[in-house]
C-alpha cells in the first residue's frame, strides 16, 4: 500500500517551480546539467594562462605527428596544411584592418590639421589692426 501510494505522489509531482507542467513517470530518467563544472573547468584555464580549448593551438596540434631518425623533413598533414592556410588568412586579415586604421589615424590628423589652419587664416583676415594702431605698428 505505501509503496504504491508512493509511486502514485511521484506520478502526480510537476515541476511547476521550474516551468515544466510534466509529471514524473516512474521509469523516466533525468539528466544533470554540467555547464557549471565547464565554466569553472574554463575559469580555472584562464587563471593558468591556458587556451580555452586544449585541442586548438599547441605543440600536439601544430607540430609533425612524426619525425625521422635521420633527420629528413616530415611530410606536412592536410589538417596542418588547413590550419596554416587560415592562420596565413587570419594574418592578412589583420595586417589589412591595421594598415587601414593607421591610414584612418594619419588622414584624420591631417584633415584637423588643414581645419586648424583654415581657422587660424580666416581668423588672421578677420583681426587686422586698424587706424592709429595700424600706422604705429609699422613704424
Amino acid at each position: 500500500m505505501a509503496v504504491s501510494m508512493i509511486s502514485r505522489l511521484f506520478q502526480l509531482i510537476s515541476f511547476a517551480g521550474l516551468g515544466l507542467k510534466r509529471r514524473i513517470r516512474p521509469n523516466e530518467t533525468r539528466s544533470i546539467s554540467t555547464s557549471y563544472y565547464c565554466l569553472v573547468e574554463q575559469d580555472w584555464r584562464y587563471k593558468n594562462g591556458l587556451p580555452r580549448n586544449p585541442n586548438a593551438y599547441g605543440p600536439l596540434t601544430d607540430g609533425r605527428d612524426f619525425t625521422f631518425v635521420d633527420g629528413r623533413t616530415t611530410p606536412v598533414a592536410p589538417g596542418q596544411l588547413k590550419r596554416l592556410e587560415k592562420n596565413k588568412l587570419h594574418a592578412d586579415k589583420i595586417l589589412q584592418i591595421v594598415k587601414e586604421m593607421d591610414f584612418a589615424v594619419e588622414r584624420n590628423k591631417q584633415l584637423k590639421k588643414l581645419d586648424e589652419e583654415k581657422r587660424k587664416d580666416i581668423l588672421d583676415s578677420k583681426l587686422k589692426p586698424k587706424g592709429h594702431l595700424l600706422l604705429s605698428k609699422d613704424k
